[in-house]
């Protein structure tokens, strides 16, 4: 049988087991009330089970993202905390990939990593909890607002939206799929906070925007207008609103300064790259594209040569029409009507942008440009869509259409419930750096190798080859010797018989300074000889030479606001535990 197809079939059985299973137990205990989290749990295992097949995807950035996972890891064992330079990538010239990639799915693959399983099966392992959490997460947010059945449907939606599955199993974009996981949660935290007060659900909702920040930036962007949005609906039914108020603006302040050590150097430092150029893709698809797929009767996401079908999702705008309907007809409860109104018109805001037409809105927003392709948009769609879908729920008095409504959104996806083929994980892929990080290359590179192109052309030809020695002798003769290297750190021992002028083969970013005898020397990082690396001179003699990745004052600040907002939370989480005792003691 071909591959997909068997992947299929074992789904399929898998999916009738389950279903037998659950059937089989309603009828040994007809009465006992259903425990809605365990079994979105044991749902939300279906789609994973095809992740841990041997070998790596055939298609997407799996073992793109096992290599990125090893450079990272390199730097956690070297004593780095917070990885900012790629040193052994691009070419063996390094580039600074952590300091603008997302660091929190490389953060927790490390955590496998660290147990003893291999990068791919960390990154595996990684896709597979932030997965199930997601839909977790969504369930408990629903459930607080609308029951237990209800935030069981919007689960479902949220799991099974396509542009979720898509990313999983095809693009496999670390960071988007982990940004699904916090966003309920902040919505979940942010709903306690308001019925309680209790500083606790500040403190998780700032972590949870802190984590959505370090999972992926545009994901905080986009799904911020429908917090904001949810937060003011929240303070307007609260009784005491200026507190309430008070304690969201709070939350998401220290979510923010949580999170500085990452975003603060990515603002400040992104004109040193192609980003700021004010690149946005022209990938905008037809209308239609975003409605249907044209592969597999409409049931596949992902075409014979890898295109994505990029739908919305069939029950998800079933759910959309419904609302509207309900509305009209008006049986929306009053407590409800507001904020279904409220995510419709940011449903259809987002939808409008995924349209050509949006184009220059793109263009004019701040930091819209580094969205660079804009169906990532669906992420706060299927937000959107799920929620939607719970409260039309509401709507509907039989258990029984509800439940064939949640089969029939997961069902229909099973097409896509794993990447059509695994093919054998390449071992030698992490030196692979030139083939594995070309599209890597520009982007995460100085602004100066961008502009000078044109001009220069022969410089993206660069990385396709590795520097014959870490420090290498462009005029003059000498010995030289490397005495210690880590990722942002490059010692040597230098003999220089004449004048010499040396190439220490790194690419030039803002923060790498060269240390000749403990003294700074100026680098020459336009030599026509080695465009782009740390050129320098020395006179005849014994030297020193010290290469350092070092902070940059905005690097340097965002730790420092990082460590101080973790700092407050520590103090007032102990404050908070001494109070508790203090008056369980009286």
């Amino acid at each position: 049988m071909i591959e997909p197809y068997k992947m299929i079939a074992v789904n399929m059985i898998l999916s009738a087991l389950l279903l037998g299973g659950i059937l089989f137990y309603r009828y040994l205990y007809p009465k006992k009330k259903i425990n809605y989290l365990l079994l979105i749990f044991l749902i939300s295992l279906l789609p994973v089970v095809s992740i841990f097949r041997k070998g790596t995807y055939e298609a997407g950035d799996l073992t793109l993202h096992s290599v990125f996972l090893q450079s990272f890891y390199e730097n956690l064992s070297q004593g780095i905390f917070i990885p900012q330079w790629a040193g052994n990538l691009c070419g063996g010239y390094g580039c600074p990939s952590h300091l603008f990639e997302y660091p929190l799915p490389y953060y927790i693959s490390s955590l496998f990593r660290f147990f003893g399983f291999s990068y791919i099966n960390s990154i595996k392992i990684f896709l597979a909890v932030s997965f199930i959490f997601s839909g977790i997460g969504m369930y408990l947010w629903l459930k607080q607002e609308l029951g237990d059945l209800f935030g069981f449907v919007g689960g479902i939606f949220y799991l099974f939206a396509p542009y979720h599955l898509e990313d999983l199993h095809y693009r496999v974009s670390v960071g988007e799929v982990l940004s699904y996981f916090p966003i309920p949660f902040i919505f979940y935290f942010f709903k306690k906070l308001a019925e309680t007060k209790k500083i606790r659900f500040l403190l998780f909702g700032s972590f949870s925007i802190a984590l959505l920040a370090l999972s992926h930036g545009n994901a905080l962007m986009s799904i911020s207008p429908v917090l904001l949005i949810y937060c003011s609906f929240l303070v307007f039914k609260a009784n005491n609103k200026k507190q309430l108020a008070l304690y969201f603006i709070t939350s998401l302040i220290l979510g923010f300064l949580l999170s500085a050590f990452y975003w603060l150097p990515v603002l400040f430092e992104v004109k040193y790259t192609w980003y700021e150029l004010g690149f946005i893709t022209k990938d905008f698809k037809p209308f239609l594209e975003y409605i249907y797929s044209p592969a597999r009767y409409g049931l596949l996401f992902q075409g014979q040569q890898g295109e994505l079908r990029l739908i919305v999702g069939y029950f998800h705008l079933l759910a959309v029409f419904a609302a509207i309907f309900l509305l009209v007809k008006k049986s929306i409860s009053n407590g409800l009507q507001w904020f279904l109104i409220l995510l419709l018109i940011n449903f259809f805001i987002y939808f409008f942008m995924l349209q050509q037409i949006s184009q220059p809105l793109w263009n004019i927003l701040p930091l819209f440009h580094t969205f660079i392709l804009p169906w990532r948009l669906l992420i706060p769609i299927a937000f959107i869509t799920s929620a939607i879908a719970a409260i039309v729920a509401k709507n509907v008095t039989s258990k029984k259409i509800l439940f064939l409504i949640c089969f029939l959104t997961a069902f229909s996806t099973i097409l896509n419930w794993g990447n059509r083929k695994m093919v054998p994980e390449d071992i030698g892929a992490y030196a692979k750096h030139w083939s594995m990080y070309s599209e890597y290359f520009e982007p995460n590179n100085p602004l100066y190798l961008s502009r000078f192109n044109q001009r220069v052309p022969q410089i993206p030809k660069l990385v396709l080859y590795r520097p014959t020695s870490p420090l290498e002798i462009l005029s003059g003769t000498g010995e030289l010797r490397e005495t210690g290297r880590t990722q942002i750190n490059h010692e040597y021992l230098v003999h220089a018989d004449t004048d010499m002028l040396l190439s220490e083969n790194t690419y030039y970013f803002p923060g790498w300074m060269v240390y000749v005898n403990g003294n700074a020397t100026h680098v020459d990082i336009q030599n026509k000889k080695r465009f782009g690396t740390l050129v320098f001179p020395l006179k005849k003699g014994l030297y020193l030479i010290d290469a350092k990745f070092e902070d940059t004052p905005v690097r340097k600040a965002g730790k420092y606001i990082s460590l101080l907002a973790l700092l407050l939370v520590i103090l007032k989480c102990f404050k908070q535990k001494l109070s508790s005792n203090a008056y369980q003691v009286e």
